[in-house]
């Protein structure tokens, strides 16, 4: 059975996308978001800025943020996770711009591997359940992955190719931050330019080099994902939907939808609603058949007692026995700091309210004579 099973989506509140789904061909694409995807059944050939890997069953591969990547098979479940790669940005001080190489059939099995399998069946769990405070348990599972991924998988780069990395990851962000807020306008790449201090030139081929395709294709794609979201999630018409999205009209949308999904966009929005309108009629998470590869992740991992060390006594005492009485020797003696210390009026008061409390018999002080 094909299909996608959502979990959760980005929104307003929520850091993560997550769906678990079956696959035939997803073909190369990028985006901002930092992925990591397991396999729950199945394999796949799994392509990642054009290395090809073969991932089975249990395999954990990631990919950065504009990285491309596609995805062939005839059998894979994959569960999928993407969350914003700048947190890790706001959060390091150190490197600025972190990169990951996590790919299990690469690298072998570790328990580091292990880990981010259960922290993937949580997120998935914590979202299917929606329990009360599942929002603060997305944020939670998120830097628990974050903590693992950059203790075990981050690309060592010496400070140059830091600074370097990170200088283009900041002006990656301005550029699709501006292409988010102005994608529904008349938006050109000399507006771009022009909005983040670059010649049109340059512009352009950085575009081909940091996102490999034009600036108009990225905004199309933009573009054609907003209107995906406006046809399944609203009734507005296709047109009202191309306007929404930025197309100069109708016509120029549809063509672009239907080069991308081989669909016209009323056909999409009809085929897709039923699918949806399936899977939201489905048992619960656990209970869903693409959920059984999960379920051993969600077990914690045994933890054994350490056995205690040191010397163990016995002590036998009864309270019948003949006893003596107990002298309190640490009463008699009491501690000033100096002689003329005990000059002060406040000090003498709390010697004398402890000389009646206590009982002490001597006071025990230094300097006799003062410094000064």
């Amino acid at each position: 059975m094909a299909g996608i099973y959502e979990i959760t989506n980005f929104d307003t509140h929520m850091p993560i996308k997550c769906t678990v789904q079956t696959l035939g061909l997803a073909p190369s694409h990028k985006h901002e978001y930092f992925e990591i995807d397991m396999v729950l059944e199945g394999r796949c050939e799994f392509t990642v800025d054009g290395r090809p890997y073969t991932l089975n069953a249990e395999d954990v591969i990631s990919v950065d943020g504009h990285v491309p990547h596609a995805i062939r098979s005839k059998d894979c479940v994959l569960v999928t996770v993407q969350f914003d790669q700048s947190i890790f940005e706001k959060t390091l001080p150190t490197p600025l711009h972190p990169e990951f190489n996590c790919n299990s059939a690469l690298q072998g099995e570790s328990e580091a591997f292990a880990t981010i399998r259960r922290i993937i069946a949580r997120i998935v769990k914590n979202n299917a359940d929606q329990q009360r405070g599942y929002e603060l348990r997305n944020w939670s599972l998120i830097y628990q992955l974050m903590d693992v991924l950059f203790n075990n998988f981050r690309v060592e780069r010496t400070a140059a190719q830091e600074q370097k990395g990170h200088r283009y990851a900041s002006r990656i962000s301005e550029i699709t931050q501006a292409i988010k807020e102005h994608y529904n306008e008349n938006y050109s790449l000399s507006s771009l330019a022009s909005q983040v201090h670059l010649s049109v030139p340059y512009l352009s081929k950085f575009f081909d080099r940091q996102f490999g395709m034009t600036f108009l294709q990225y905004l199309t794609q933009y573009r054609l994902e907003h209107a995906v979201g406006e046809l399944m999630n609203t009734e507005k018409t296709i047109e009202d939907i191309s306007l929404d999205s930025g197309f100069p009209n109708s016509h120029a949308f549809v063509q672009a939808f239907r080069k991308e999904y081989s669909l016209l966009p009323s056909v999409y929005r009809r085929e897709n609603r039923v699918k949806r309108a399936e899977a939201e009629a489905l048992p619960i998470v656990e209970q869903h058949e693409y959920m059984r590869g999960l379920r051993k992740y969600l077990a914690e991992p045994n933890e054994k007692t350490p056995s205690p060390q040191g010397v163990s006594c016995m002590i036998r005492f009864s309270a019948d026995a003949p006893g003596q009485r107990l002298s309190h020797t640490f009463k008699n003696v009491m501690t000033v700091g100096s002689a003329e210390d005990i000059l002060i009026g406040d000090v003498r008061e709390m010697i004398d309210r402890m000389q009646r409390e206590i009982g002490f018999k001597y006071i025990k002080f230094s300097g006799i004579f003062s410094d000064d």
